[in-house]
């Protein structure tokens, strides 16, 4: 039986997860309208194509990097999203592909022309904010991308 004090922290957290799916969606519909086929999230700067899988994995290290070691974007520390990124490196397609992800995810988000390393910089951002987005983006990976890393290009 649900304790009733409980009820309206269960709807905050049904109402947040939402809001976070939306926004995965909203991202990869944007990311359509520019590429009808899909594949430019999926193929890495070597022409290599990636599975979904690959993308997410990167994404979640980096997450756990940054839980590890600590969110600092300052120059001095140098524990921001793009240092995590590199850290965590699978390989360059992935790194490439990941960002391209992340820069939908902020620029759907903000509806702006924003990228995730202007979005990252701003006073006002925190460090469960930065998880979040590396986390939105291995949903993104996941939930569309390819499952295997072969396939035809569009």
């Amino acid at each position: 039986m649900e304790n009733p004090e409980q009820a309206p922290l269960l709807t905050d957290i049904e109402t947040y997860l939402a809001g976070r799916a939306q926004l995965v969606e909203r991202a990869y519909d944007r990311s359509l309208r520019t590429d009808p086929s899909g594949y430019r999230l999926w193929w890495g700067p070597g022409d290599t194509p990636l599975s979904g899988a690959q993308i997410a994995r990167h994404a979640t290290d980096a997450a756990r990097y940054l839980t590890h070691h600590g969110w600092n974007p300052s120059t001095s520390e140098s524990r921001g999203i793009r240092d995590a990124l590199l850290h965590t490196r699978r390989s360059t397609d992935t790194l490439c592909a990941i960002e391209r992800i992340l820069n939908l995810l902020v620029a759907t988000g903000t509806r702006s022309p924003a990228n995730y390393r202007t979005w990252e910089a701003a006073d006002e951002r925190f460090a469960d904010q930065v998880q979040l987005l590396l986390l939105d983006a291995a949903v993104l990976a996941r939930r569309y991308g390819p499952v295997g890393a072969v396939y035809p290009r569009g």
